[in-house]
This record gives C-alpha cells, structure tokens and sequence, in this order.
C-alpha cells in the first residue's frame, strides 16, 4: 500500500487531514435536483475533475429504472495546503 499519513495508526484525525485532505467537487446538472457533492483524492486536480465529471452522462436512476443526465459543470475546491 502507498505511504499516506491516513494509514499511521498513532497520528491524531486532525493531523492527518492537515498532511492528507481530500479536494472535493460539486457536481452540476442542467436539472439542479441531481447536483451533488463528492470528495476527491488528494492528488487530483480540477482539470482531471473536469475531464472525468463535465459532457459525461451519469445514471442518476435506481436499480429498477435508468435516468442518464450529462454533467454541465464542476465546482472544484482545491483542499491542499501549499504553505506546509
């Protein structure tokens, strides 16, 4: 398994967070009721959000049902810490 400071056992939460922060993302739909949140790895970078969420359909049905809806756009929100 890669190194990550999640994976210390004697490392506070808070500590590991500050070290290792996910980046999160809203993901927008034209019908807003299907826009949602989701965390990121802590290496990603809103261009590869972009590539990967924006022109793609995602199946927002259910088991029984599909419903495709094309992402429109992202809101990235970089949670790195440049300064540590």
């Amino acid at each position: 398994m890669p190194y990550s400071p999640r994976h210390l056992p004697n490392l506070p939460d808070y500590e590991a967070k500050i070290l290792d922060p996910l980046n999160d993302v809203w993901v927008i739909f034209a019908d807003p009721k299907y826009n949602y949140a989701s965390s990121l790895s802590s290496g990603s970078t809103e261009a590869n959000a972009r590539k990967f969420f924006v022109g793609k359909s995602l199946n927002m049905g259910s088991i029984d049902r599909d419903n495709m809806q094309t992402c429109v756009d992202i809101i990235f929100t970089n949670n790195q810490y440049s300064d540590l």
